[in-house]
C-alpha cells in the first residue's frame, strides 16, 4: 500500500519490522524505488536482501538491471549478470534477457549486450529494440540498421519503437535513401501511418537530412499532433536556418489550442534571434514570465540572453541575465557570445572573469566565443595569449573552431605567415580553416597564397564551389580577371545562370 501511494521511507521502515520477508515483498520496494527514480535506493535494498540470505528471482532480477541501466552502472550490471548465471536463469526467460541486452546497451558495452542477444534462445521484438536502439544512442547508426534488415529476415514484425530507432539511425549517418524505404515499409502497415512516435521520428530525421518539404509533408498528413511533433518540426526549421518558417509553425501552433513546451519556446527564441524578430521575442518572453518558466529552466534563461544579444540588444540580454535565479556556464556563455560579437572585447573579457569568481570553470565555447572577439577587434596579442591558457591553464585542446577564429584573426591583421604556419600545425584539417585563410588573401590581395590555400581545399572536396568562388574574389581584387573568370567557370556558377 504504501509503495503504490509512494511513500517509499514508510514502506522500507513497515518491511524491515516484519519478522520475515520474502521475495516478493523485497521486490514491491525495489521496483518502488526505480519506479520513483530512486535507483540508487534500489540498489541498496538489492544488498540489503541479499545479506539477508535471500535468493533473488527472475522479478528482481529484472528490476536491478534496469536501475544499474539508468545510473549506467556497468560494474554493478556485470555482478548482477554472474548471479544470473549462477542460477541458471538465462535460458529459461526472454523478458530476463532482454533486460540484461538493455542494460549493457544503454551502459555503451555493445559488444556484451550483442554477446548476450546471441546467446538467447529466442528473440522477439523487445528483444531486438533494446539492442537496435543501443546502437542507435551508442551512434553506431550502421550496426542499428544491419540489426533491422536481420530482424525482418527472421519474420520479426517492426513496432512504433523499431521504426523511431531506425529513422533516428538515418539521420545520423545520412542514410537519406533508407530513410526514405523505411518510410515505405510504415506505409504499408497502415495503422503505423498515423501514429505520433513515428511521424515525429519521420519529420526529424527528413530535417535532419535537410528535406524539410518531405518533412512538411509527413507532418500534414498526421491525423493527431501532439506537442513532440510541432517540436520536431519548429526545431527543423530552424536548424536549416529557415527562421520565418520556425515562427508560422509556432503561430498555427498556438491556434490550434496547444501549450508550448519549454523546447518549444527555446527554438523559437533561437528563430527570433536568428532573423531579428526581437518584438516577436518580447511576446515569448512575456508569456515564459507568466508561465513562470524561467525559474526552473537554465536553458532557457541562456536562450532568452541569446535572443536578445543577436538581436542587437545587449543591455536587454544583461538584464534578462542579472534577472536569472542561477547561472551555468551556458548562460555566462550566451553572455559573453553577445559581448563578443558586437565588438565589445572588454565586457566580454569581464564577464569571462565574474564567471570564474563564481567557481565556474570556462568551456571551449566560452574559448570560442573570446577568440571571435578578439578576431572582430584585431587584437592579435590576446587572441594569441587566449589561445594558449585555454590548453595551459584549462587542459581545453584546440578544436576546428578555434583553429579557424585564430587563422581569421591573423588574417585580418594580415599576418598570412602566422595563418600559414598554424595550419601547419592543426592535427586535423577542414575546408573551413582553407576559406577563412582565402578571405583573409583577398583582403591582403595575396594571389600566391590564396592558391596554395585553394589547392589544399580542393583537395578535401573538388566539387564544393565555396573554395571556386573564394579563389575568383582573390583574382578579382588583384584584378586578375581573365583567372577569375576560369575560377567562376570551375565553381559551375555561370551555367547555372
Amino acid at each position: 500500500m504504501y509503495v503504490k501511494c509512494g511513500a517509499l521511507p514508510k514502506a522500507h521502515c513497515v518491511l524491515t519490522r516484519l519478522p520475515s520477508r520474502d521475495a516478493v515483498s523485497w521486490n514491491s520496494l525495489i521496483n518502488g524505488y526505480v519506479q520513483q527514480g530512486l535507483n540508487d535506493e534500489a540498489l541498496h535494498c538489492y544488498e540489503q536482501m541479499k545479506h539477508e540470505g535471500l535468493c533473488p528471482d527472475g522479478v528482481t532480477f529484472i528490476v536491478v538491471l534496469k536501475a544499474c541501466a539508468r545510473l549506467k552502472a556497468l560494474d554493478k550490471g556485470e555482478m548482477v549478470h554472474d548471479e544470473i548465471m549462477k542460477q541458471g536463469m538465462l535460458g529459461k526467460d526472454i523478458v530476463l534477457g532482454t533486460a540484461l541486452v538493455d542494460m549493457y546497451a544503454k551502459c555503451g558495452a555493445l559488444l556484451k549486450a550483442r554477446a548476450v542477444f546471441d546467446k538467447l534462445p529466442s528473440q522477439n521484438v523487445i528483444t531486438w529494440n533494446a539492442l537496435i536502439t543501443g546502437y542507435t544512442q551508442g551512434g553506431h547508426g550502421k550496426e542499428a540498421l544491419l540489426c533491422y534488415d536481420q530482424m525482418q529476415k527472421e519474420d520479426c514484425a517492426p513496432d512504433v519503437v523499431t521504426f523511431a530507432c531506425v529513422l533516428k539511425a538515418c539521420g545520423c549517418i545520412g542514410a537519406l535513401h533508407k530513410g526514405r524505404q523505411i518510410h515505405k515499409e510504415i506505409s504499408r502497415y497502415g495503422n503505423l501511418q498515423n501514429d505520433v512516435m513515428v511521424g515525429t521520428a519521420l519529420v526529424e530525421m527528413y530535417s535532419q537530412l535537410d528535406c524539410l518539404e518531405e518533412a512538411q509533408l509527413v507532418f500534414d498528413e498526421l491525423n493527431e499532433r501532439d506537442v513532440v511533433l510541432w517540436n520536431a518540426m519548429i526545431s527543423g526549421y530552424v536548424e536549416n536556418g529557415k527562421a520565418e518558417q520556425a515562427l508560422e509553425c509556432f503561430n498555427q501552433m498556438q491556434k490550434e489550442g496547444l501549450l508550448p513546451s519549454v523546447v518549444t519556446v527555446t527554438c523559437v527564441l533561437k528563430a527570433c534571434g536568428i532573423i531579428g524578430a526581437v518584438d516577436k521575442g518580447k511576446q515569448v518572453h512575456d508569456q515564459i514570465v507568466k508561465r513562470d518558466l524561467l525559474q526552473y529552466d537554465l536553458i532557457l534563461g541562456s536562450a532568452l540572453v541569446d535572443m536578445y544579444a543577436n538581436c542587437g540588444f545587449i543591455s536587454m540580454a544583461q538584464k534578462t541575465f542579472e534577472g536569472l535565479s542561477s547561472h551555468d556556464i551556458t548562460t555566462w556563455n550566451a553572455l559573453i557570445a553577445g559581448y563578443a560579437h558586437r565588438g565589445e572585447t572588454a565586457k566580454a573579457l569581464l564577464c569571462f572573469q565574474q564567471m570564474q569568481d563564481k567557481g565556474l570553470s570556462p568551456n571551449s565555447i566560452t574559448f570560442s566565443c573570446l577568440l571571435t572577439a578578439f578576431s572582430h577587434s584585431g587584437l592579435t596579442e590576446e587572441g594569441n595569449t587566449y589561445f594558449m591558457v585555454m590548453d595551459i591553464d584549462f587542459g581545453i585542446k584546440p578544436e576546428l573552431e578555434h583553429y579557424t577564429c585564430m587563422v581569421d584573426t591573423y588574417g585580418r591583421a594580415g599576418h598570412l605567415n602566422m595563418a600559414m604556419s598554424l595550419i601547419q600545425q592543426m592535427p586535423f584539417l577542414s575546408s573551413s580553416v582553407w576559406f577563412s585563410l582565402l578571405g583573409a588573401c583577398q583582403r591582403s590581395i595575396n594571389v600566391i597564397v590564396g592558391r596554395w590555400a585553394y589547392e589544399q581545399a580542393i583537395k578535401l572536396d573538388r566539387n564544393d564551389a565555396t573554395a571556386h568562388v573564394l579563389m575568383a574574389d582573390v583574382y578579382g581584387t588583384a584584378d586578375m580577371f581573365v583567372t577569375c573568370m576560369e575560377s567562376i567557370q570551375a565553381a559551375g556558377i555561370l551555367s547555372n545562370l
